[in-house]
């Protein structure tokens, strides 16, 4: 569907019916701080305060260098929620010098303290392309722009929506299913998954692909459902004690992007293939692990390790296997990728 529908929806009742009753198809849908990204155009809802006195428009907000975040809802006066938390109440800084407070660490510009009117606006940006679509009065509550430009764009279609891709978690909860291929979770995994649940339709289940963000404390989630029957896991990684991770991961491929450089520890290898053994994992079962700035003679080691280490293992070209039960061999493998980074892979294949 060309995302230009739902701003001429948006302005004739008769398009949004008839926009309403064609299959919605969305290759990627990304959920971020004040945006909704459908495929390569993004649909942004922000602050403005419009009774300025030289007539412009003033964003209420923007990116803050210290707290790292967004600001949600202002005050009568356009102060962020926030900010006057954190100060007890009082507005800090404020004065044009050089110095960090709660508005970063370069305070150049006064906060205007008069009362004023503040609008949300809602519209599209794609190729330097920027239009409003709506101007919404503002009641204290960013997040219900959000909720009505999820409701306007997904909701009460005669058809579900079809997502390919979809990237993060909707900011606020809504009432509506979505048919999902691959979810890309970041980090935070416990609330993503929680805000994700509600939206996906049973359909989806199991997912094609799921991508995961996590650390050694996630292992307690790897028995939700959604991530035990996902077809292909990818794990993004960022710590040395993840193995635990993969031996308890039941999903037939596994992709294991390891954030960390050099080749993988021998001995949580050596645990994890006597793991994958032991269990007799199924024909099919793969695992690929990504490693950084790593040499190939550290892979030469790793494989002679391995021979050294199992019994039965047998070198071969870049590879190692290692016999299992029913007529099964356990494929370990490694190859350089045109990224200049390394793969191992581990395959239960038949015997041949």
């Amino acid at each position: 569907m060309n995302t230009y529908k739902f701003l001429l929806s948006s302005r004739a009742p008769s398009i949004l019916t008839a926009d309403k009753a064609v299959p919605l198809k969305i290759d990627e849908l990304e959920f971020g701080s004040h945006y909704i990204r459908v495929n390569r155009r993004y649909y942004y809802y922000a602050l403005y305060q419009v009774d300025c006195k030289d007539k412009v428009l003033r964003k209420v907000g923007g990116y803050n260098t210290r707290t790292k975040r967004f600001p949600h809802d202002v005050d009568e006066f356009g102060i962020p929620d926030y900010y006057i938390n954190e100060a007890g109440g009082m507005l800090p800084g404020n004065n044009r010098r050089r110095e960090e407070n709660l508005f970063g660490d370069i305070d150049l510009e006064n906060i205007p303290t008069a009362e004023g009117r503040f609008e949300i606006h809602i519209g599209t940006f794609r190729n330097f392309d920027l239009r409003v679509i709506e101007r919404v009065e503002y009641t204290g509550d960013l997040k219900k722009a959000a909720y009505s430009l999820m409701k306007f764009m997904f909701a009460k279609r005669r058809h579900i929506v079809q997502v390919n891709t979809l990237k993060n978690t909707p900011p606020c909860p809504i009432n509506l299913k979505m048919r999902f291929k691959h979810i890309f979770l970041g980090a935070g995994l416990s609330l993503k998954l929680k805000r994700v649940k509600p939206i996906i339709d049973e359909s989806s289940l199991p997912l094609e692909k799921l991508t995961i963000v996590v650390n050694h404390h996630n292992v307690h989630e790897m028995d939700q459902e959604i991530i035990r029957t996902a077809k292909i896991l990818d794990l993004r990684v960022y710590d040395h004690q993840i193995f635990s991770f993969v031996q308890i991961a039941a999903n037939m491929v596994t992709e294991y992007d390891f954030g960390l450089c050099g080749s993988p520890n021998n001995e949580d290898f050596i645990d994890l293939i006597k793991n994958w053994v032991e269990t007799d994992r199924s024909t099919g079962t793969c695992f690929t692990f990504k490693c950084y700035d790593s040499k190939e003679n550290s892979f030469i080691q790793f494989l002679n390790h391995i021979n050294e280490r199992i019994d039965g293992a047998v070198v071969g070209n870049r590879c190692v296997d290692i016999p299992m039960n029913n007529f099964k061999k356990l494929k370990i493998s490694y190859e350089e990728l045109p990224s200049c980074e390394f793969q191992i892979k581990m395959t239960v294949v038949t015997l041949e």
